[in-house]
């Protein structure tokens, strides 16, 4: 599969796709509107955001949204896991996250503006990035490490029985 893998196509095609989610308006869906088709359309958007900016900083590139330009309702992690288990709502959020994370690297380290700040600048903002990504990982694995261990026991875990203490959602 690797010889046939195309990473740089993929970066084309997720910035196509977000900028069909941009055309569509889906940038500015708002989730007050209770309606399925809604909802669908709100977690397509931020699983194409989390793609997009996940491949834009693998290939060095700004992503084609960005967070000043986006007005969707973002998926709050605690929400999901109180919705009965709505897996598909629990990946945007953690994917919102990443997303966001992924956008502030670029920005902050790996952008032009960043390329002309000295060293000293970049190495202060370092920690604080690592801080987040090691919080972001810290939760995937409480959560994970939790499905699991449930399902190994026999009982029936859903997302909605997680704690709200155990994350603190959304990251800043």
């Amino acid at each position: 599969m690797l010889e046939t893998s195309r990473p740089s196509q993929a970066q084309v095609l997720a910035s196509a796709c977000m900028r069909l989610c941009q055309d569509l308006g889906y940038h500015r869906l708002h989730s007050k509107a209770n309606d399925a088709g809604t909802q669908r359309k709100i977690m397509m958007f931020w699983i194409v955001f989390t793609m997009e900016r996940g491949l834009s900083l693998n290939f060095g590139k700004s992503s084609t949204l960005q967070d000043y330009d986006i007005a969707t309702s973002r998926p709050l992690l605690l929400n999901s896991l109180h919705s009965y288990g709505d897996y598909g709502t629990f990946i945007s959020a953690i994917g919102a996250d990443l997303g966001f994370l992924e956008g502030d690297i670029y920005q902050q380290l790996f952008s032009a503006r960043a390329e002309t700040e000295s060293r000293a600048i970049l190495a202060i903002r370092v920690p604080a990035l690592a801080e987040r990504a090691m919080r972001l990982h810290y939760h995937l694995s409480a959560v994970s490490y939790l499905l699991v261990h449930h399902r190994s026991l026999g009982s029936s875990l859903t997302l909605c029985s997680l704690k709200p203490a155990m994350i603190s959602w959304p990251m800043t």
